[in-house]
C-alpha cells in the first residue's frame, strides 16, 4: 500500500524536476551524442589513479551510466547477471539488504559482528553494512567491481572483492535530468538530479533525489494484502569548491528513508516434497501469521574530500561520518503457526518470527599520497586509514507463542559492538619498459573490537544463568594482518589490436568476528568465544583485450584461492535459532570470460562466463550439518552459493527513423546452475540452476532530450529461489522466491 509521505516524496521530486526544467530549457543544447559506435575506453580507480580499465592487471568489470540505461540496470540488485561469478540477492528476509558472494565466498548474515567480505563503497567511503546496501543507482557516473582480494588499496574485509559507486560530481556546465517510471504492481519511481555553477569557475552544487514505491508480488492470504513491498526516498546534495588551479574541496551529504515491508517467504515441504509449496498453490501468495510487519531504515552520511596536486604529486583527504538506523519484524518461517503443533496454543503458536532493532554510526579518515618518481617510469600511492564503529542490537527470536506476542516482550538479546581499525599502505609501479612493468603493495591492518551481549527478559533486565551468574559477556580482541599484493604485466600491441597480459598474486583479510545471535544464559557465559578472521592467498592469470580496430574486447581471467577458516553461519541442529563458527578451509578455482563487440555502428552485443570449483580442504564442525566425519562432511559439501558456471548474452541495436528520433532495442539472457543457499546444503531450499530473460525497447528524440523506455524483466515467468531459512521440522521452512514476469514504462528527460 501507498503511504502518505511516500505520494508526498514523489511529488516533491516532481515539483523538483519541472522547476529544473525551466532552468535548463533556457540553455543551448549541446550536440547530441550518437549511437554506441566502438568500445568505450573507461576511466577507472581501482588502483587509487585514474587510469584505464584495459590497462589494470586486475579483474575489474566497469559499468558506466551509458551502459546502465541500455541495458536497465537501476539497482546494484542487476550486478548479478552482469558481473561473472557473483551471486548479489537481498538478505533473506530484507528488502534492502545487501548479500554479495564473489567467486564463492561472502557473507550472508546481516547482523554487525559479521563483517561481508565483499567491501562497498561509494565515493571511496566504505560501508561496512549489509543493512540498507541494496542502493539505487540514481545518478551514478560509473560502477566499478573488483573481484579478488583488494587488501593492499581498499582497506579492511576485503577478502572476496569491492563494488565502487561512484557518483556524479557538480560541474560547472548546467545539467539536469528527470526520470519517471511506473509499472507491475504498482511500481512508481521518480529520480531527479540539477547540477551547475554557484559561483562562476568557483564553486558547483548538485542535487540528486529519488522516489521508489511498489506494492508487492505477493499476497498474505491471511490478511488480504500485498507483501515485499517498498516504499523508499533518498537524497545527495554535493558542493565543489576550486579554490584554485591546484586544490580542491567536495562535500557531499546524503540521506535514504525506507518504510517498506520485510521480506515474507512462502512456506515449503522439506522432508516429504523437498522445495514443493506446503500450505498454498501459487508461489506469490503466503500465509503469513505476522499481521504487523516492520522494515525501517534511515541512512544518512557525510564525506569532505580535499586534493590539494602539485606537479606529479597528489595528496588526498577523505573524511566520511554515517549512521544508520533499524526496526525489522519479520516472518521466517512463511506460514500460520507451525507444522509440529508445538507451543501455546497447541497448534496455532507462531512457529517463528524475527524482531531486530540495530543503530550504528561511523568516522573514517583516510589520507593518500600518489605520485610518479624517476621521470614517470616509477608511480606510487601510499597512504593511512582510520575506521571507528559502534554498533547495537536488541534481537527477539520469536518462536512457539502466540500471534500476538509483541517484539521484546519477551526474552531477548542486547549487544553493542565497538571496532577500531588502524592501517597503513603503499602500493609501486615500476615500468622496466614501456611494455613491462611490475606492480608492488603492502598494507598493515589492526582491528580492536570489544564486544558485549545479554541476555534479558521482558522487562530488558539481565537474566540469571543456572548457577544465578548474570546472563552477560564482555570479549574484547584485537587481530592483525600484512597483506602483500604483487603483479607483473606485459602490454602487447598490432595492428588492430592490443592486449594486456598480467599474472598476479595477493593476500586478502577479513577481521574476526563474533556470534551476536547466541540467546541461552549458561552458552554467552561459559561457551563464547571470538571467531578467528578469515585470510585468501589468491593467484591470478589474466589477458585483457580490445581486438578488430578496437571493436571486439575479450577480458579473461585464471584463478586459484586458498582461503583459511571461512566464517560462515548456520541454523542449529534444533531449530532454535543460528549461530557462527570458523567452517574451515577452502580452495576455490575458476574461470571468467566478458566478451563486448560492436560490430557495426548502433549494435552493440555483449556476454560473460564464469566458472567455479570450489571444494572444502578441511571442515572444523562436521557434527553441525550431521555428518560423522571431516571426511564426510568434505566429500559430501559444496560451497554455498558458489554456482558452478553462470553465464549472460545480450545486446543492442539502436537505429535512426529519419528526423524523428531512434529507436533502441535490447535484452539479455543469463543462467546460473544450481547453488545451495546455507552451509549444510539443504536441498529444499536450493536455488535450482535458472534462466532469466528481460528485454527493452526505447526511443529517443533528435535531440536526445526525451527518452521514453518499455521494459519487461523475468519475461519467461521463472520461479527460483534468491534465499531461504531451514528451521528444520519442527518449525518449518521457507523460501525467498524472486519476482515474477514484470513491465515498466519510464520517461526520461536530461540536459546537459
Amino acid at each position: 500500500m501507498q503511504s502518505r509521505s511516500s505520494w508526498t516524496g514523489a511529488r516533491a521530486l516532481v515539483l523538483f524536476g519541472f522547476t529544473a526544467t525551466s532552468v535548463a530549457l533556457a540553455a543551448e543544447p549541446p550536440p547530441a551524442a550518437g549511437p554506441v559506435s566502438g568500445l568505450v575506453e573507461i576511466e577507472v580507480t581501482a588502483r587509487r589513479v585514474s587510469e584505464s580499465v584495459q590497462s589494470v592487471p586486475i579483474a575489474v568489470t566497469a559499468i558506466d551510466s551509458a551502459v546502465m540505461e541500455r541495458q536497465q540496470i537501476t539497482s546494484i540488485r542487476s550486478l548479478d547477471t552482469a558481473i561473472p561469478n557473483i551471486v548479489f540477492v537481498p538478505n533473506t528476509g530484507q528488502a534492502s539488504a545487501a548479500t554479495i558472494f564473489l567467486r564463492g565466498v561472502g557473507e550472508d548474515e546481516s547482523f554487525f559482528t559479521a563483517d561481508p567480505p565483499v567491501g562497498i563503497y561509494i565515493d571511496d567511503v566504505y560501508i561496512p553494512r549489509q543493512t540498507g546496501a541494496l542502493f539505487d543507482l540514481y545518478d551514478v557516473e560509473r560502477i566499478e567491481v573488483l573481484r579478488g582480494p583488494q587488501g593492499t588499496l581498499y582497506g579492511r574485509n576485503t577478502s572476496a572483492g569491492a563494488v565502487k559507486l561512484e557518483s556524479r560530481k557538480p560541474g560547472f556546465d548546467p545539467r539536469f535530468s528527470i526520470d519517471a517510471r511506473i509499472g507491475s504492481f504498482g511500481r512508481q519511481d521518480v529520480r531527479a538530479a540539477v547540477s551547475g555553477p554557484l559561483v562562476a569557475d568557483k564553486v558547483a552544487g548538485q542535487v540528486a533525489l529519488m522516489s521508489r514505491q511498489f506494492d508487492g508480488y505477493t499476497k498474505n492470504l491471511t490478511t488480504g494484502k500485498r507483501v515485499n513491498d517498498q516504499d523508499l526516498v533518498g537524497g545527495r546534495a554535493s558542493l565543489t569548491w576550486k579554490a584554485s588551479d591546484s586544490f580542491d574541496v567536495l562535500l557531499v551529504a546524503d540521506a535514504i528513508r525506507e518504510r517498506s515491508g520485510p521480506g515474507y517467504g512462502v512456506a515449503i515441504q522439506n522432508n516429504v516434497n523437498p522445495g514443493k509449496l506446503a500450505v498454498v498453490s501459487d508461489w506469490n501468495e503466503t500465509t503469513s501469521d505476522l499481521v504487523n510487519p516492520q522494515q525501517d531504515v534511515d541512512q544518512n552520511g557525510i564525506s569532505l574530500i580535499s586534493t590539494y596536486s602539485e606537479g606529479d604529486t597528489t595528496f588526498k583527504s577523505i573524511t566520511a561520518w554515517r549512521s544508520l538506523s533499524q526496526d525489522i519484524y519479520l516472518d521466517a518461517d512463511g506460514r500460520a503457526g507451525n507444522p509440529g503443533g508445538f507451543g501455546t496454543p497447541a497448534g496455532s503458536a507462531v512457529a517463528f518470527h524475527l524482531a531486530q532493532q540495530q543503530d550504528q554510526s561511523q568516522i573514517s579518515q583516510e589520507f593518500q599520497l600518489a605520485g610518479s618518481l624517476l621521470g614517470g617510469r616509477a608511480n606510487y600511492v601510499a597512504g593511512l586509514y582510520y575506521f571507528h564503529e559502534n554498533n547495537k542490537q536488541r534481537t527477539h527470536n520469536i518462536a512457539l507463542v502466540p500471534a500476538t506476542t509483541a517484539p521484546f516482550r519477551g526474552n531477548h538479546t542486547y549487544v553493542t559492538l565497538g571496532t577500531d581499525s588502524i592501517a597503513a599502505f603503499a602500493n609501486g609501479t615500476y615500468n622496466f619498459t614501456d611494455a613491462l612493468s611490475i606492480s608492488g603493495g603492502l598494507r598493515w591492518t589492526q582491528d580492536d573490537k570489544d564486544f558485549h551481549i545479554e541476555a534479558r527478559d521482558a522487562n530488558s533486565a539481565i537474566r540469571a544463568t543456572t548457577t544465578g551468574a548474570p546472563a552477560q559477556r564482555d570479549i574484547s580482541k584485537r587481530w592483525s594482518s600484512v597483506t602483500p599484493r604483487l603483479s607483473l604485466d606485459y602490454q602487447m600491441e598490432g595492428d588492430g589490436w592490443r592486449a594486456l597480459a598480467y599474472f598476479s598474486g595477493a593476500n586478502g583479510f577479513k577481521s574476526g568476528s563474533f556470534d551476536g545471535r547466541e540467546s541461552v544464559p549458561n552458552f554467552i557465559v561459559s561457551g563464547l568465544s571470538a571467531i578467528e578472521p578469515e585470510s585468501v592467498w589468491s593467484y591470478e592469470l589474466g589477458l585483457k583485450a580490445d581486438w578488430l580496430d578496437r571493436t571486439l574486447r575479450t577480458n579473461v581471467a585464471l584463478f586459484l584461492n586458498d582461503y583459511t577458516d571461512i566464517q560462515f553461519g548456520i541454523t542449529k541442529a534444533d531449530g532454535s535459532g543460528f549461530t557462527r563458527l570458523n567452517a574451515g578451509d577452502a580452495r576455490i578455482k575458476g574461470a571468467e570470460l566478458e566478451l563486448t563487440w560492436v560490430p557495426r555502428e548502433g549494435l552493440e552485443l555483449f556476454a560473460n562466463l564464469g566458472l567455479l570449483d570450489g571444494e572444502y580442504t578441511k571442515f572444523r564442525d562436521p557434527g553441525a550439518c550431521f555428518f560423522s566425519s571431516e571426511a564426510a562432511a568434505k566429500s559430501a559439501l559444496v560451497m554455498k552459493k558458489a554456482p558452478k558456471n553462470s553465464w549472460r548474452v545480450g545486446g543492442s541495436y539502436e537505429w535512426a527513423i529519419g528526423d524523428t528520433g531512434a529507436v533502441t532495442v535490447g535484452g539479455d539472457y543469463s543462467r546460473k546452475s544450481r547453488y545451495y543457499n546455507n552451509l549444510c546444503n539443504s536441498p529444499w531450499i536450493a536455488t535450482d540452476g535458472y534462466e532469466n530473460l528481460n528485454a527493452q525497447v526505447a526511443y529517443e528524440t533528435p535531440d536526445r532530450r526525451w527518452r521514453f523506455t518499455l521494459a519487461g524483466s523475468n519475461l519467461t515467468d521463472k520461479v527460483f529461489f534468491q534465499g531461504g531459512f531451514d528451521l528444520s521440522a519442527a518449525l518449518g521452512d521457507a523460501v525467498y522466491v524472486v519476482p515474477p514476469r514484470m513491465w515498466s514504462l519510464s520517461a526520461r528527460y536530461s540536459f546537459e
